[in-house]
């Protein structure tokens, strides 16, 4: 009598620790975790000096899918181009008053 006293709380145990183990196996094994994760990626050249600020569309520990991950933010190009443009503009008109 006391076995099965003992038996039926020795199995419930057993399946519960069995399930857990199972759960936490599973459920780790979809998931990909790291603390020194790197990027594999292609570098490519566009011009000399070169610098950008760059924008990234994705977070801390976000999984990343196949598709655009940055962006080169235009401000600083923009206020170059502008800069251009005046310095075009002034050389015209010292050109024009020559």
């Amino acid at each position: 009598m006391e076995n099965k006293r003992f038996i039926i709380p020795a199995v419930c145990l057993l399946v519960l620790g069995a399930s857990s183990v199972c759960i936490i196996v599973f459920t780790h094994s979809r998931h990909i975790s790291t603390d020194d994760a790197f990027i594999e990626g292609h570098p490519y050249r566009s011009a000399q000096g070169f610098r950008a600020h760059i924008k990234g569309n994705i977070g801390d520990n976000q999984q990343v899918k196949k598709g655009i991950c940055f962006r080169i933010d235009p401000r600083d190009y923009e206020v170059r181009k502008k800069n251009a443009e005046a310095n075009l503009e002034a050389t015209r008109q010292r050109q024009a008053r020559r």
